[in-house]
């Protein structure tokens, strides 16, 4: 699986039903610029963005939109040759490139959303930058490097091999797991660090226990974590 779905509140008094013969969105300009676009978050419950490998920011804002913008690598020939594709089914919307660049080249996409909305997936190989989103974060990444600026909500992540940053202001913290079984793990709350202990092997944990409503659990094989609470 190579997709993450950003989860949100559908805005606006209707919503889509459940029917997936609803026509999709058209990107913004099309014919001038096919891999981007514009669509109202209204009557949208998730947003699938499938990445083969590259880099994926998700970035939350006041605006009640769906923002998408990819660039595509060396490797992937005429630009002008892809398209952004936008699917629905029911609540949906779904955003891939096609032809796909799969084992091509790298795509970066940049998607912005509402601040509510919240995020969960998993993929290969990929630098991930979640900013600013409120509903929660829950990712699954083999090969790459996470990074995390929230203003609260659970977060979640389990890295193959990479490190992860997370610095999130929630004024009520919960229970906070951290775990690398080869490298590095710091906790840092309000300035001051958290001291945790060792795993079996080269590796570190961190355990705090928080008695606030934000689950905080971060764990990677091969890498170091961060963790700043402020």
């Amino acid at each position: 699986m190579r997709a993450f779905l950003i989860v949100g509140v559908a805005m606006g008094t209707a919503a889509c039903g459940g029917s997936s013969a609803a026509p999709p969105p058209a990107p913004t300009a099309a014919g001038v610029d096919p891999l981007s676009m514009s669509v109202p978050a209204t009557g949208y419950r998730d947003v699938e963005v499938e990445v083969p490998d590259g880099s994926l920011v998700i970035r939350g804002g006041e605006h009640q939109s769906v923002r998408v913008r990819v660039n595509l690598e060396e490797g992937c020939g005429d630009v002008a040759q892809h398209r952004l594709h936008v699917g629905r089914s029911g609540s949906v919307m779904r955003l891939a490139v096609e032809p796909s660049t799969k084992d091509v080249c790298d795509e970066r996409w940049t998607v912005e959303v509402p601040w509510h909305f919240g995020v969960s997936g998993e993929l290969d190989r990929a630098e991930v930058v979640v900013d600013g989103l409120a509903g929660g974060v829950d990712v699954d990444l083999g090969n790459g490097v996470l990074r995390v600026e929230v203003p609260g909500g659970d977060v979640r992540a389990r890295i193959q091999k990479g490190d992860v940053i997370v610095r999130t202001r929630s004024k009520s913290v919960g229970p906070v797991s951290m775990t690398s079984e080869v490298g590095n793990v710091d906790l840092v709350i309000d300035g001051g660090s958290v001291r945790g202990g060792s795993s079996p092997g080269p590796g570190h944990r961190v355990e705090y226990a928080g008695l606030g409503r934000d689950r905080i659990s971060l764990e990677t094989i091969v890498g170091d974590i961060r963790l700043e609470v402020r």
